[in-house]
């Protein structure tokens, strides 16, 4: 289970509050960090070739499982790295092949707090997300 806090790159708290030390404005990243629906997420991260991404709080092929609509997940803009970062700690926790529907509801969240133990606000849209759609899972 993936339990370090701290995620390779820079913080999400330091993109957003300040360009990097290039002094060069790097365009999308204004919107780092911002959570909000998917579908809204996506539109905001069209054009920018990939450097800043949507990013499923609850991952995407685990919410599929459960027939829950992923384009109304909450998501939080990150970068690449970022998002490549939170994938693999959903991975290590949730392996490719996992059965999803063995898996309890309080094991997803228990994972989700663990993953986002430094985001407090991206754990908060996560945890809102799984009260939301807790009928969903089996147990």
């Amino acid at each position: 289970m993936y339990v370090s806090g701290k995620l390779p790159g820079k913080p999400l708290k330091e993109e957003t509050s300040s360009p990097p030390s290039t002094s060069v404005q790097i365009p999308g990243y204004e919107h780092l960090g911002k959570t909000m629906p998917y579908n809204e997420a996506k539109k905001l991260t069209a054009g920018y070739q990939g450097e800043i991404q949507a990013h499923h709080l609850l991952e995407q092929r685990i919410a599929e499982k459960f027939d829950i609509n992923t384009n109304n997940l909450m998501s939080t803009i990150v970068t690449r790295a970022q998002h490549q970062d939170f994938t693999k700690a959903w991975r290590s926790t949730f392996s490719y092949g996992t059965d999803y529907s063995a898996i309890s509801w309080e094991r997803y969240v228990n994972a989700g707090k663990s993953i986002y133990a430094n985001y407090p606000d991206m754990l908060n849209a996560f945890l809102n997300d799984m009260n939301t759609y807790k009928s969903y899972f089996p147990f």
